[in-house]
């Protein structure tokens, strides 16, 4: 069966916060028996057509009252796929000024089709962080 792990190792300081998406890198390959994730890029691009299944986890800091509608969402050849989460960031960060976030789908990828994490925040400033740490994971697996 096809598969990949990966994790997030390093922060990536003032990815987004003016309502861009950035791409969540999850810079560690933990396995990846078809070698189809690419760390360095965050970007998993199928070898094979078939059924994928994706699971992810996120966090971010940084986050103060003017940061709004955070969220995230798979994306799937360039396109914005699949939101799986849209909060407003300032009712939801506890006055943590952090936020976890985690989503998951399943797909029909062709080859050389390509799926990664995006997140977003609400904001003025490219305040926002995206956190590295033991549970920020991505995997994904073939279904057939």
């Amino acid at each position: 069966m096809t598969s990949f792990l990966a994790q997030k190792t390093s922060n990536q300081n003032g990815a987004t916060g003016t309502g861009s998406f950035a791409t969540y890198k999850y810079d560690s390959s933990l396995y990846d028996n078809q070698g189809e994730y690419n760390p360095s890029t965050g970007i998993f691009t199928a070898k094979t057509p078939g059924k994928r299944s994706f699971s992810c986890t996120l966090f971010m800091s940084g986050l103060g009252a003017s940061n709004t509608n955070c969220g995230a969402a798979f994306v799937r050849n360039g396109s914005e796929y699949h939101h799986f989460s849209v909060l407003n960031g300032a009712n939801s960060r506890a006055d943590t000024g952090g936020l976890g976030l985690s989503g998951s789908i399943s797909l029909f990828l062709n080859t050389g089709d390509t799926v990664q994490v995006q997140a977003y925040s609400g904001g003025s400033s490219l305040s926002v962080n995206f956190d590295s740490g033991a549970n920020s994971m991505l995997s994904g697996q073939k279904l057939e």
